[in-house]
C-alpha cells in the first residue's frame, strides 16, 4: 500500500483478476462509465496513500462488473481470499488462479439445480476456454 512501489489493491491485483472477467465476454472495448467509492477504514495505525476499502462498478455495453476489496482480510464470499464471481440466471461461477466452482441454483418447479452439479476444480492459466465453454 506504498504510493511508491505500487497503487493499492485495486492497481496491483486489478491487472491479475479484471482480465479474467474481461475474457469471459471478449471485451476489447473500455466501460462505457465506472464509479467507484472507497476510503481508508481498516488499519487505522497505518499510513495509507491509497485506499484500504474500496468498491468499483464498470458499467460494460451489457451487464455491470464490480470491483470490491479490503485490505488484510484473508477470507472473502465463497470461502476463498481473492477471486471473481460471475453470477447469472442459472448459477455462479466463482473463479481464481487457483481454480473454479459452479454454484447451481434451484428451480422450485422441478425441484432439482437449474444446471448440473459440477465438483470443483483446480486449474491453472486455461480458465478462458473454461468459462467460454460454462
Amino acid at each position: 500500500m506504498f504510493w511508491d512501489f505500487g497503487g493499492g489493491l485495486l492497481t496491483d491485483w486489478g491487472v491479475h483478476l479484471i482480465d479474467m472477467a474481461l475474457w469471459v465476454k471478449d471485451i476489447k472495448t473500455p466501460p462505457l462509465s465506472v464509479n467507484a467509492s472507497g476510503g481508508n477504514y481498516s488499519f487505522k495505525d497505518h499510513a495509507h496513500e491509497t485506499f484500504d476499502t474500496m468498491s468499483v462498478n464498470y458499467q460494460l455495453n451489457d451487464y455491470v462488473m464490480t470491483w470490491e476489496h479490503t485490505a488484510g482480510t484473508q477470507k472473502g464470499p465463497y470461502g476463498i481470499s481473492y477471486g471473481l464471481a460471475f453470477i447469472g440466471d442459472d448459477a455462479t461461477l466463482v473463479i481464481n488462479r487457483q481454480g473454479w466452482e459452479l454454484f447451481p441454483e434451484w428451480d422450485d418447479e422441478k425441484k432439482a439445480p437449474k444446471v448440473p452439479e459440477m465438483p470443483k476444480k483446480s486449474g491453472g492459466e486455461s480458465h478462458p476456454s473454461i468459462c467460454k465453454t460454462l
